[in-house]
């Protein structure tokens, strides 16, 4: 191969090192030699429409929505991790302006454009997403650029509190997406379970990564549903015990159920009734 040519192939590889000097060398070791001759383009570790874990960052761990490749990277949706402006927040003291920087993460939520909070005003684009603060927002998710370097591919879950605010959102692109599950819901082999997509119940064959093998009631034989779509079957009066959370470990009966919540007298001392997000995250006893 010509020298210059094979110059200009190794200063352009994602993993080489490249100082004034010039490419940094090293000895490889034989096994890791070996792995070397098969190389693969860049772009191919994303691709549009697929999810992925962010690496670092204020969004480290946080799953999002490849909607953009390119030759830098990728454009990301993601639920928004932003810090409160408060509109009549004024330091009481010199002392304030000394303390030192916090670490605390944001909690994640939707994006308002109509927060009265919100200084100065977001400004409206005409495809009807908006723009605050440096950063592009579309129905509530934001939209982010990440070098290949920091994220990950094939996230098969994530918590079931970005679960609910992606699907809240209602964002074409995520609707149009195969959404990872929550990672607190539990399917087992031989469960009970609806399609919230049909309506059809079936039983559980098999689980994979991000489906499960269901044979349907009435003969109508096996196909492969997205964890997504899935939900437990149990009724109002049911018996049930928290498989996950915070709450992992109670039990209680089921007085309701609303959509993706599970109402739930609590057995324990305490009392009270329990809300619980997502039906998968309960077994029935």
């Amino acid at each position: 191969m010509n020298p210059d040519l094979l110059q200009h192939l190794a200063e352009r590889t994602p993993g080489i090192v490249v100082t004034l000097l010039g490419i940094e060398r090293q000895i490889i070791p034989y096994l890791d030699s070996i792995k070397m001759l098969s190389m693969h383009n860049s772009d191919s570790v994303v691709e549009e429409g697929k999810w992925v874990r962010v690496r670092k960052g204020r969004y480290k761990g946080d799953v999002g929505l490849v909607v953009a490749v390119k030759f830098w990277g990728a454009e990301v949706l993601l639920v928004p991790r932003l810090k409160l402006h408060l509109t009549h927040s004024t330091p009481n003291s010199t002392s304030s302006l000394k303390r030192k920087r916090t670490t605390d993460i944001p909690q994640p939520g939707l994006f308002n454009p109509e927060d009265t909070n919100n200084i100065p005003c977001p400004r409206r684009l005409d495809n009807g997403h908006y723009t605050y603060m440096g950063h592009v927002f579309e129905h509530g998710l934001i939209r982010k650029r990440f070098d290949l370097h920091s994220i990950l591919s094939a996230p098969t879950s994530m918590p079931s509190c970005l679960f609910f605010l992606f699907k809240l959102s209602e964002h074409p692109s995520i609707q149009a997406s195969t959404i990872p599950r929550p990672q607190e819901w539990v399917f087992e082999v031989h469960e009970v379970v609806v399609i919230c997509s049909s309506k059809k119940e079936g039983i559980i064959t098999a689980i994979q990564a991000m489906h499960a093998e269901v044979e349907l009631t009435h003969g109508e034989g096996t196909i492969a549903i997205p964890l997504h779509d899935l939900r437990k079957v149990f009724v109002a009066g049911d018996s049930v015990s928290i498989t996950s959370g915070s709450l992992n470990g109670r039990t209680g009966l089921v007085i309701n159920i609303d959509n993706d919540i599970a109402y739930i007298v609590n057995n324990s001392s305490e009392g009270g009734t329990l809300h619980i997000d997502g039906s998968d995250s309960i077994q029935v006893l």
